[in-house]
C-alpha cells in the first residue's frame, strides 16, 4: 500500500497531528475540579475521540455536577483554549503532511472538535496552509463513530470514501473512518490490539506509518 494508490488523505487532528489529548486532560481534570468533583481515570478514558458534548454530558451525569452541559463546555473550551498556543506537533506529523502535499493529493482536517477549538489549535502551524479545509462535527448530524464526517469531507472532495486514505489514533475515529468505507490508518496510544479488530493498518508512529506507505 502507498499513498500514490490513493486520491484523498484525511487527517483526524487531536492526538493524530498535535498531542492536544494531554491538554485537553488537563482541562478537563481542571473543569470538573471546579465544580468540587475528581476525574477518575477510568472515567476519563471514555473521552478520547468523542466531541465535546459527549465528554460533557458524561461528566455532568458521573458527577451529578451542579451545571448544565452547555455551561460545562464552555468553561471546557476557554480552559484548554488557555494551553492550544502550547500544542505539540506528534512525530512525523509535519514530514507525513509535507510528503502528502508535495504528491499534490487532496487531503482535509476531519475533527470532531469544533471550527473555534480546530482554528485555535491550527493558529501558527507552519503545516495549516496545506488544509484549507476543515470539517468539523458541528458540520454534521452524528459526530464520530458515525462515518458522516467522513463522507462530507469525501463528497467535498470529489472522491469516493474507498479511495480515500484516512490517518486515526482513536477507536471512535476508526469506527467512523471504516464505516465510511476509507483505509484507515490507526496509530494508537494504547490498546493497539483493539484497533486491530478494525483496521489492518496499525502502527506505532506516523513515522513508521510514513515509511510503510513509501514502500
Amino acid at each position: 500500500m502507498r499513498l500514490t494508490d490513493f486520491e484523498a488523505v484525511l487527517f483526524d487532528m487531536d492526538g493524530t497531528l498535535v498531542d492536544s489529548e494531554s491538554l485537553w486532560r488537563i482541562a478537563e481534570i481542571d473543569t470538573v475540579a471546579q465544580f468540587g468533583a475528581t476525574l477518575e481515570p477510568e472515567v476519563q478514558a471514555r473521552f478520547p475521540g468523542t466531541k465535546v458534548e459527549t465528554t460533557a454530558a458524561m461528566m455532568v451525569e458521573t458527577y451529578n455536577l451542579a451545571t448544565t452541559v452547555e455551561h460545562l463546555i464552555a468553561e471546557l473550551e476557554k480552559s484548554v483554549k488557555k494551553l492550544l498556543p502550547s500544542v505539540e506537533d506528534k512525530p512525523g506529523a509535519v514530514k507525513l503532511i509535507e510528503t502528502v502535499a508535495g504528491l499534490e493529493l487532496p487531503k482535509a482536517i476531519v475533527s470532531n472538535s469544533s471550527i473555534d477549538i480546530i482554528e485555535t489549535t491550527l493558529a501558527g502551524k507552519s503545516w495549516a496552509k496545506h488544509f484549507p479545509l476543515r470539517f468539523s462535527a458541528e458540520q454534521v448530524k452524528q459526530a464520530k463513530p458515525a462515518p458522516d464526517l467522513y463522507l462530507l469531507a469525501s463528497k467535498r472532495l470529489k472522491v469516493k470514501p474507498t479511495h480515500s486514505l484516512v490517518f486515526e489514533d482513536s477507536l471512535t475515529g476508526v469506527k467512523a473512518a471504516v464505516a465510511a468505507g476509507t483505509t484507515c490508518i490507526a496509530i494508537p496510544e494504547h490498546n493497539a490490539e483493539a484497533f486491530k479488530e478494525l483496521t489492518p493498518h496499525v502502527f506505532e508512529s506516523l513515522e513508521d506509518a510514513l515509511e510503510a506507505l513509501a514502500g
